[in-house]
C-alpha cells in the first residue's frame, strides 16, 4: 500500500486513487453509523475529494445490525410512558429494516390501522456527539492533507453535525413530514403516511403501513399494470415542485424511501432529511437549468457565481475565461439529452476540484436528491434525461 501510494507500483493515478477510495469507504464503516452518513454526504461533494473518492463513497449503504428488540421495546415505553402491549394490540418481536440511525418493526393498533413502528438507537445522540468532537480535534489535519482539497472543515464538520441533528430529531421529521402531506394536498397521485402523533415522540415515530413496491422494482411495477418510467416522470414533476415551487423538498429519494401503492400512488416516506430553499434561490435554479438546456456555458458560468459555486473575484477575468474554456470544450457540440447529472459531476469533477470552486451548504441536499433520481430514472431506461423528462413540465411549475 506504501508503494502504491506513491506510484512506484505502475498504476495509473486514477486506479490508486480508485483503490484509497475503496479503504476510505471500508474504514467509515468500520467506524460506525455517523461516519457512514457523513461518507453518505461527502460523496456527492466533488469539490473537496478526488471524484474516484467520491465515486467509491456512493457505495455505503444504509445497513446495519439490528440492535435487540428488548432494548427497543424499552425506548418505545420510556417515550411513551406505557407498555408496547397497552400501545399496541399486537406488534412484531423482529425488526422488519435496520439502518443506521434506527430500527422498524410492524404492528397492528386497537382499533385495528396496521403501523409500523420507526425506534431511534441507543445512546445515538451522545454517541454522534463524540464522533463530531473527533473530528473537529482532526481538521487542522484535514486543513493540510495531500488529498482533501484546502477548505473550511470546521465549517464542513458543522454542516454535518446539523444535518444529523434535524435527522435525529423524529419531531421535526413528523413536522416535515406534515408540511409535505400539505404541499401535495392537492396531488390524488402522492401520499404521505398518516402519522400517530399519540403514539410519536422524539425517539419514535408510528405511522401508517403502506403496502406496495419499490419505485426501482420494474417487474413489481409492471404486475400492477405500470410502467416505470410512468412514476419516473411523476417522481421528476413531484420535484420540480418540491424545488421550484414549495421551496422545501425531500432529500433522500433513494427507493428504500419511495414506493408506489397498489392503487397507483406515490408514497414518501422518511422526512429526516429535508432541505428548503428561498425564492431568490428558486429564481436562480431556473436561471440555471435554462442556461444548461440552451447550452450557455458562459452563462451558466455566471449563474454559478451568484449561486455561490465559484470563489472568484468577478473581475479576474482571466479565471473566469479560463474555465468558461474548460466548460465549452467539454460540453460544446453535445445534445442536451447528452447530458446527465452524473456525466456532467464526473467530466467537470476535476474543475472542481482544482479550481476555486465549492458546493454551498444549501445545495448538497439538492444534488444528492437530483442525482438520486436520476439513478432512479437511468434504471428504467438507460436513455433517461433529467433535462428532457424536466423540460416540458418546467412552465407548468414556474409560470
Amino acid at each position: 500500500m506504501w508503494l502504491n501510494s506513491r506510484g512506484w507500483t505502475g498504476d495509473s493515478p486514477e486506479s490508486r486513487r480508485r483503490a484509497e477510495g475503496a479503504r476510505l469507504r471500508s474504514e467509515l464503516i468500520s467506524l460506525g453509523p455517523t461516519f457512514i452518513k457523513i461518507g453518505q454526504m461527502l460523496s456527492t461533494r466533488v469539490d473537496l475529494l478526488p471524484f474516484e473518492y467520491t465515486e467509491e463513497l456512493k457505495e455505503l449503504l444504509d445497513r446495519v445490525p439490528p440492535f435487540p428488540t428488548e432494548i427497543a421495546f424499552g425506548i418505545v415505553e420510556s417515550e411513551l410512558g406505557r407498555s408496547v402491549r397497552d400501545l399496541y394490540a399486537t406488534i412484531d418481536s423482529a425488526p422488519i429494516a435496520a439502518a443506521r440511525l434506527g430500527q422498524v418493526y410492524r404492528a397492528r393498533l386497537r382499533t385495528g390501522e396496521e403501523v409500523v413502528v420507526k425506534v431511534q438507537r441507543p445512546d445515538l445522540e451522545s454517541r454522534i456527539d463524540l464522533d463530531m468532537a473527533t473530528l473537529r480535534h482532526f481538521a487542522p489535519r484535514l486543513q493540510v492533507s495531500d488529498v482533501l482539497k484546502a477548505t473550511d472543515w470546521n465549517g464542513i464538520i458543522d454542516e454535518f453535525a446539523a444535518v444529523l441533528a434535524d435527522e435525529i430529531d423524529y419531531v421535526r421529521e413528523v413536522e416535515n413530514a406534515e408540511t409535505f402531506r400539505a404541499n401535495f394536498s392537492k396531488w390524488n397521485n402522492i401520499h404521505v403516511p398518516k402519522v400517530f402523533h399519540d403514539l410519536s415522540s422524539r425517539r419514535v415515530i408510528t405511522m401508517e403501513y403502506i403496502p406496495g413496491v419499490k419505485v426501482d422494482d420494474h417487474a413489481g411495477l409492471r404486475r400492477m399494470g405500470l410502467a416505470p418510467m410512468d412514476v419516473t416522470e411523476r417522481l421528476v414533476q413531484a420535484y420540480l415542485k418540491q424545488l421550484l415551487e414549495d421551496g422545501f423538498f425531500h432529500a433522500d429519494p433513494h427507493p428504500g424511501n419511495l414506493r408506489v401503492m397498489p392503487d397507483g400512488r406515490l408514497a414518501f416516506f422518511d422526512f429526516g432529511m429535508a432541505g428548503r430553499i428561498s425564492i431568490e434561490l428558486q429564481s436562480q435554479l431556473v436561471d440555471a437549468f435554462f442556461h444548461i438546456v440552451e447550452k450557455d456555458w458562459r452563462g451558466l458560468l455566471g449563474a454559478a457565481a451568484e449561486l455561490g459555486f465559484l470563489r472568484i473575484d468577478p473581475a479576474d477575468q482571466e479565471g473566469l475565461d479560463e474555465i468558461g474554456a474548460r466548460l465549452i470544450a467539454q460540453y460544446d457540440g453535445l445534445r442536451i439529452g447528452d447530458l446527465t447529472f452524473k456525466d456532467m459531476s464526473e467530466e467537470v469533477a476535476d474543475l472542481l476540484y482544482r479550481y476555486p470552486f465549492q458546493i454551498p451548504p444549501h445545495f448538497t441536499f439538492i444534488l444528492r436528491a437530483l442525482t438520486t433520481i436520476e439513478g432512479i430514472g437511468s434504471k428504467a431506461d438507460p436513455d433517461f434525461n433529467f433535462f428532457l423528462v424536466a423540460r416540458p413540465h418546467l412552465p407548468k411549475v414556474i409560470f
